[in-house]
């Protein structure tokens, strides 16, 4: 299974995400975004952040995870390698990311993601995998 993948989407960047279950979905969902911010690969992490999630419904939570990564890089100026998810309990999660900083790395940045949006999020079941679309505002 591969964890994610882009998709053609007009004027934003948009791909799907996939996982065996939330957790891993959420995870992969904030490794595809980390990939559209940077060449991640470039990058040697320095540091890390615990970031904290809730939501009401599975898309909630991880809009809310994907929306408290992207205030870490606006506001921090961090890019991301990696995301662990360290708990998981029904509509709450925390996770510990690797972080390296915007500053000395600037080479390695793809483009501006200006915003998560909520445009056709929907977490669905296929064949066993959770899948969903995710689209970023550049």
């Amino acid at each position: 299974m591969q964890p994610f993948y882009p998709v053609e989407h007009t004027a934003d960047i948009a791909l799907v995400a996939q996982g065996r279950d939330l957790p891993e979905l959420c995870r992969h969902a904030a490794l595809g975004m980390f990939w559209a911010m940077a060449e991640v690969e470039q990058l040697s992490p320095t540091s890390e952040r615990t970031v904290a999630a809730k939501g009401e419904t599975p898309e909630q939570l991880l809009l809310d995870l994907l929306r408290e990564l992207h205030y870490l890089y606006e506001v921090e100026l961090l890019l991301f390698t990696d995301l662990e998810i360290t708990e998981f309990a029904g509509n709450r999660l925390k996770a510990v990311a690797k972080c390296a900083p915007i500053q000395g790395n600037e080479q390695y940045l793809k483009g501006e993601i200006k915003a998560v949006t909520y445009h056709g999020l929907e977490i669905k079941r296929e064949d066993g995998i959770l899948k969903v679309q995710i689209v970023f505002d550049v």
